[in-house]
């Protein structure tokens, strides 16, 4: 992300929350091939349990992985004052950049909840560029859209989605839809907890 080039054939590939995983797991697996790729860490998160430590992040960020912020407490962004939008989005940079000795200026929209103002704030707040969860092709300048692609998703899926089959793609932007309607209708925490339950599982 810190230097795109829209190419054919090209994927650029994103780790949300800076999970333990990311860095015992997807590291290695990257850097024996490799790819590199963008780990988004919650600044506020990062030495908790499961998360991965400053000295983690700085290590991957000096063998070639690009370290982006998910906010700072991964709150919705749309929920909040625009008082505490600026707080949440320029507080996670700031501690970021101070934890790794550089620039910090992508970031991946907390639980997908973006809108215009949001969009004002991050650019505002001097991130270059912002990753969202609406699924998508493409690379515009500023807002990039992602492909969500999980331990749920079948093979087959992930191989349509390889090959730019349009009607996985409609069937994704679809599921997303219906996520984002479910957040708003029993709030983003329960969403979380039904998904625990059931989601995963589907």
């Amino acid at each position: 992300i810190a230097n795109p080039a829209p190419q054919s054939g090209v994927a650029l590939l994103t780790f949300d929350d800076a999970h333990r995983s990311n860095y015992e797991i997807a590291w290695p697996m990257l850097a024996a091939r490799g790819f590199r790729a963008t780990f988004f860490a919650v600044a506020g998160w990062v030495g908790r349990p499961e998360r991965m430590t400053a000295a983690e992040l700085r290590e991957v960020r000096q063998a070639g992985i690009t370290i982006g912020s998910h906010g700072f407490s991964h709150r919705p962004l749309t929920k909040l004052s625009s008082k505490d939008l600026d707080e949440e989005v320029r507080r996670s940079k700031g501690v970021l950049e101070d934890m790794l000795g550089s620039s910090v200026d992508v970031l991946a929209i907390p639980g997908g909840f973006m809108n215009e103002l949001v969009g004002e704030r991050v650019a505002a707040a001097g991130y270059r560029h912002v990753c969202t969860s609406r699924p998508g092709w493409g690379y515009p300048d500023f807002l990039v859209n992602r492909l969500s692609v999980t331990s749920a998703t079948p093979l087959r899926t992930f191989r349509n989605l390889a090959a730019g089959d349009p009607r996985e793609l409609r069937k994704m932007q679809l599921l997303f839809r219906a996520r984002q309607a479910a957040k708003k209708f029993i709030g983003v925490a329960g969403y979380e907890w039904w998904y625990r339950r059931f989601g995963s599982k589907a």
